[in-house]
């Protein structure tokens, strides 16, 4: 048997309901436009211990993974707001390996 790991270059998750986006250990480029393009404060959430984006960044050190946290669940237009936050904050190279 075989284990094929694949690895993403870009990983956003959502999280707590406190309204930001957190600093990543890894590139912060993606992730501080991402929050200015959706109007969420960019914190350093410094001494979370656990964080699983923290292992991946260390891990995948060519990758980026970062949380946002919501305040409320997003409408459906606030969904559509942060795709196209995301799409926006990325590559011209990365944009096109989105999977919907």
């Amino acid at each position: 048997m075989s284990i094929k790991i694949t690895q993403s270059r870009y990983q956003l998750d959502d999280h707590q309901p406190y309204g930001l986006v957190e600093t990543p250990l890894g590139n912060p480029r993606v992730s501080s436009i991402y929050a200015k393009r959706v109007g969420m404060k960019f914190v350093d959430l410094e001494g979370f211990p656990g964080e699983y984006t923290n292992w991946q960044n260390s891990a995948f050190p060519k990758a980026t993974a970062f949380i946002a946290e919501f305040s409320t669940k997003p409408t459906t237009a606030a969904a559509a707001l942060h795709v196209a936050a995301v799409r926006g904050a990325l590559t011209p190279i990365d944009r096109t390996r989105i999977t919907p």
